[in-house]
């Protein structure tokens, strides 16, 4: 259910699973059972407060730029059992002791509409992933 994404609920505990230093380039590791090709990309929405709640439109005030100065990791291959291993740069102007940080998945394993007449994998409607990790940057 949605609402058990939101702050003192199932998943919205409000506790700090990770503490990192304002700037820094952090791991981030990413296991999938199957990809389906795609593009991954992280954001950030520093709260005020645990009791805050944390909108899409924060999380996309800040996305986060990758140790190779793109903001996408391309997935490129439809593999099973596999495991990504990601530099993320955190923003040097943010501090937070509430931060969210968003991992974002959008495969590329359906064929859509791109708009210009053609139809192609990854255009069009695509499956998406999403997941949150409670954070602090000092």
């Amino acid at each position: 259910h949605q609402l058990d994404f939101l702050v003192r609920r199932l998943y919205g505990t409000g506790t700090i699973g990770r503490v990192y230093e304002q700037g820094s380039l952090i791991d981030v590791t990413i296991n999938l059972n199957i990809s389906h090709m795609g593009f991954f990309e992280f954001r950030l929405c520093p709260k005020t407060s645990s009791e805050e709640l944390v909108t899409q439109e924060c999380l996309n005030q800040n996305l986060l730029t990758l140790a190779d100065g793109t903001t996408q990791f391309n997935v490129e291959q439809n593999t099973v059992a596999v495991v990504f291993a990601i530099q993320v740069q955190l923003p040097a102007e943010i501090t937070c002791e509430n931060c969210v940080l968003q991992w974002y998945y959008r495969a590329s394993s359906r064929i859509g509409d791109c708009g210009d007449g053609t139809t192609d994998y990854g255009c069009g409607d695509q499956e998406t992933y999403v997941n949150c990790a409670d954070i602090a940057i000092l």
